[in-house]
């Protein structure tokens, strides 16, 4: 409980000459609990997933984000986020709340791994969140003209080739630039079908 202490000397009648009182107030005052995440990022064969990119986001109506890799054994953990509703942004512990997490990860060689969302993840307290991805699969080709000259892909112009499908009951998309040749290849996407846009 709050109080006040008086500290110091105090002559009754002193008047202006009393020494001055020093007034030491004492508040309790309760700390804000911490929220984490953390878990762990496997195959569906039971292989942790190192170098997978967690993102965790939300909030309403500040907005919080940030985004850790796991490590060699698949673990990842997330203590603090970005507040982007303060200027500069400031970095906080990870307040209580509704957020999105999602993981991506795409290996050098191969198609990757499926990507993960899940939306409406109720943070309190210490949550422990495993997930699992699985082996994902690619789309590959070309972009020519009609004279069958490459189209080179870059932001905001050019060949950029989106794909999505709505595939065992969740969202699966990517999209791609085209290289100098034309050629372009979309990683981690789940089995399915997909369109195809450019």
């Amino acid at each position: 409980a709050a109080g006040i202490r008086i500290v110091g000397p105090f002559r009754p009648g002193a008047g202006l000459k009393a020494p001055p009182i020093l007034l030491a107030v004492l508040l309790a005052v309760g700390a804000a609990r911490a929220a984490s995440v953390a878990g762990t990022v496997r195959t569906d064969a039971g292989a942790p997933v190192a170098t997978a990119r967690v993102e965790l986001y939300g909030g309403s109506p500040t907005w919080y984000s940030t985004s850790v890799y796991t490590n060699a054994s698949g673990a990842y953990s997330i203590t603090q986020v970005t507040n982007y509703n303060s200027y500069p942004y400031q970095t906080v512990s990870v307040p209580d709340g509704t957020y999105t997490l999602s993981v991506t990860s795409e290996p050098v060689n191969g198609a990757g791994y499926t990507r993960f969302y899940e939306w409406g993840l109720a943070v309190s307290g210490t949550v422990t969140k495993d997930v699992t991805v699985e082996e994902a699969g690619a789309i590959s080709g070309k972009v020519t003209d009609v004279e069958e000259n490459p189209i080179i892909g870059q932001y905001g112009s050019g060949a950029n080739i989106s794909a999505y499908s709505y595939v065992y009951g969740g969202y699966s998309s990517g999209y791609a630039y085209s290289d100098s040749s034309g050629n372009f290849t979309m990683k981690g996407l789940k089995a399915g079908t997909y369109d195809v846009s450019v």
